[in-house]
């Protein structure tokens, strides 16, 4: 929608499977919100990032067991949309579109919207 990808993992053969999927999911969380719980927990490595209420621990991906500094907080999805936003775009688009986007990234899927409702959201049927 903006011309810019929301998520990057960047992959090479030097780096473990693991860790890239770690950051993954640390890039997911920064922009979409916390997992749910029994997603989380389905992760055996969620432990070294989050505590036992969830609060993210630590944002450094790697072998170390040592915690280096502060988490990093990337920027949540209306941060990074805000960022990209297509110039003259009013307010009332933005909260339309967000909410599509929020509606289509949840992390559950019987609550992800389907492609008829898709199809059907008001901002998706103004641009048809």
């Amino acid at each position: 929608m903006t011309g810019n990808a929301q998520f990057q993992v960047s992959g090479s053969s030097d780096i473990p499977q693991e860790e890239t999927d770690d950051d993954h999911i640390l890039q997911l969380v920064d922009m979409l919100g916390q997992l749910p719980p029994e997603m989380l927990a389905k992760r055996s490595r969620h432990t070294r990032y989050f505590d036992d209420t969830l609060k993210l621990i630590r944002s450094d991906v790697g072998s170390s067991e040592v915690i280096e500094g502060e988490p990093f907080q990337g920027p949540s999805l209306e941060e990074a949309f805000e960022e990209s936003r297509p110039d003259g775009m009013e307010a009332e688009e933005r909260t339309q579109v967000l909410g599509l986007l929020r509606r289509l990234l949840t992390y559950q899927p019987a609550l992800r919207l389907s492609t008829t409702e898709h199809l059907k959201d008001e901002w998706s049927h103004s641009i048809q």
